[in-house]
């Protein structure tokens, strides 16, 4: 077994934030995060449970931390959402988000580029929908307000053709939790909107009703 020094050195540059991803061979992908002084890090781990061993990749295209990551049916892994803390202006105090997502491959064991997302946004979540696709929601405008700005439309990849599409009609609160369901649903529990004074969040209004999404009508209903 390696050693705790070992385990040190291989995820020194990711101390938090960072996206932690079953594979489909069982091997553990860890992707960005932060370093040990904040800044976004573009390191890849993986873990590989059989032999207790971890191993540095080559680094993703961009420092992410605060990323969104699926296990795709395929085996690859799709990324969104991430924040380059590089990006940050003090003269705003404002970060510039990216609408870049990466997708990983196991097989190659390295990113690439596909496509754009319409919204650029921090974070987010992912739920992997009945036959492939990933629905996108929540997710931040602006990191230093976290409130300010949302509810952000939700977005649909299609890993088919690599490309990203509004989900009409669905603009969950900030901190809503979506879960897919047996039928194909997704349900959209809870959340938050603040309420913005000069763009600092100045008051949180909780949402008490649980919405669901239909992909394949592309509708909403409040339940």
């Amino acid at each position: 077994a390696p050693s705790d020094a070992a385990r040190m050195r291989a995820l020194e540059s990711q101390v938090g934030d960072q996206t932690v991803t079953v594979l489909a061979d069982g091997r553990v992908l860890i992707a960005g995060g932060q370093d040990q002084i904040g800044d976004s890090s573009n390191a890849v781990t993986v873990f590989d449970p059989t032999t207790d061993t971890f191993r540095n990749l080559p680094g993703m295209p961009i420092p992410w931390k605060d990323a969104s990551a699926s296990l795709l049916p395929d085996g690859r892994v799709l990324f969104t959402g991430g924040l380059d803390t590089s990006t940050y202006n003090i003269t705003t105090n404002t970060y510039q988000l990216s609408s870049a997502a990466l997708l990983f491959d196991p097989a190659m064991n390295a990113f690439t580029i596909t496509g754009t997302t319409h919204i650029p946004r921090d974070g987010g979540n992912h739920v992997v929908l009945q036959g492939g696709r990933v629905l996108i929601v929540g997710g931040l405008l602006d990191p230093i307000n976290p409130g300010c700005g949302s509810p952000i439309q939700a977005e649909v990849y299609d890993p088919a053709s690599g490309r990203f599409s509004l989900a009409g009609g669905i603009q969950p609160p900030w901190l809503a939790v979506p879960v897919l369901i047996p039928d194909g649903r997704v349900l959209l529990i809870g959340g938050s909107a603040d309420a913005c004074v000069n763009g600092t969040a100045a008051e949180s209004v909780y949402a008490r009703g649980v919405e669901a999404y239909d992909p394949d009508s592309g509708t909403v209903s409040l339940l």
